[in-house]
C-alpha cells in the first residue's frame, strides 16, 4: 500500500469526482520500487495533520516518468525522451487537477523551485476508485465541503 497525501483542498473534489485521477511526484528510486511492487493506493488530505483525513482508497493503473520544461512535458522512456504532443499536455495537467500545463508547470515551480523542476524527472501516478465517489464522504470536515465543494452563496443542508 502507497500513501500519497494531497495539501492543496481543492485537489479534494477533483479526487472524489474522478476529475483528478493522477498525481506528479517527483521521482526518487525508493518511491518508484515500492509503486512498482504495490497496485493499492491511499489518499489522503494532510495525512499528518490534524486537519488531515483519508480521501479515499484507490488502485494505481499506470505508471510513467515525465521531466517538466517550460514548453511542454517530456516522456522519458529509457535513453528516450519524447516531448509531449500539445493536447497531450493539456490533458496530463487536467488529469492532476489543472486547467492547463502552464498552470501546472506554474506550481511545480512555486513548490519545488526552478531548477527541481526543470533538472529532475517526476514520475505520473494514475489510478481508478473502485467506485467512483460522487458525494463527499461525512469524514470530510464540514469547513473543506464549504469553502471548495459548495458554490459560493450556497448553504448547507
Amino acid at each position: 500500500m502507497v500513501a500519497f497525501s494531497f495539501s492543496e483542498p481543492r485537489f479534494v473534489p477533483l479526487i472524489l469526482s474522478g476529475e483528478k485521477d493522477q498525481t506528479t511526484r517527483p521521482l526518487t528510486t525508493g518511491r518508484l520500487k515500492q509503486l512498482k511492487n504495490s497496485k493499492a493506493l491511499q489518499l489522503y488530505y494532510q495525512q499528518r495533520s490534524k486537519e488531515g483525513f483519508k480521501i479515499c482508497d484507490a488502485e494505481k493503473s499506470d505508471l510513467f516518468i515525465i521531466k517538466l520544461q517550460p514548453e511542454c512535458p517530456y516522456l522519458v522512456d529509457d535513453n528516450c525522451i519524447l516531448p509531449f504532443p500539445e493536447d497531450k499536455a493539456e490533458i496530463l495537467a487536467q488529469r492532476d487537477g489543472f486547467e492547463c500545463y502552464r498552470e501546472m508547470f506554474g506550481w511545480f515551480l512555486n513548490k519545488y523551485g526552478t531548477v527541481r523542476t526543470r533538472d529532475s524527472l517526476f514520475i505520473v501516478i494514475r489510478w481508478t476508485v473502485p467506485r467512483q465517489i460522487h458525494e463527499p464522504e461525512p469524514i470530510i470536515p464540514e469547513i473543506i465541503i464549504a469553502d471548495v465543494i459548495r458554490p459560493k452563496g450556497v448553504a448547507s443542508q
